[in-house]
């Protein structure tokens, strides 16, 4: 399982487009391709405008990556933690697709 870094400056993670009332769930991994092993951090429930978050990812490590599930399916995005990292468009966060 992915190592726990603590208190780190948080990666911050968030996003519009989404379905409202998904969950959306926030995975800690080694790797973009290691979804079993991945460390489940937390979930959130998309609002009625289709954004969520955001939400502070503080105990995530140099090196390892951000992957999200959608009510149970594995998204295509991913993302390289980083302390003080933000999504790559910083206006309007992870648009999660399958």
């Amino acid at each position: 399982a992915p190592k726990v870094c603590t208190m780190q400056i948080p990666h911050v993670v968030y996003g519009v487009g989404a379905i409202a009332g998904s969950t959306i769930e926030i995975y800690l991994a080694n790797s973009p391709t290691a979804q079993s092993s991945a460390r489940s951090v937390t979930s959130v429930v998309v609002g009625s405008d289709g954004s969520w978050g955001p939400v502070n990812l503080d105990d995530g490590c140099a090196g390892q990556t951000i992957l999200f599930k959608v009510d149970g399916e594995w998204m295509s995005q991913s993302d390289a933690w980083s302390a003080g990292g933000v999504p790559p468009d910083p206006v309007y966060g992870y648009q999660l697709t399958p």
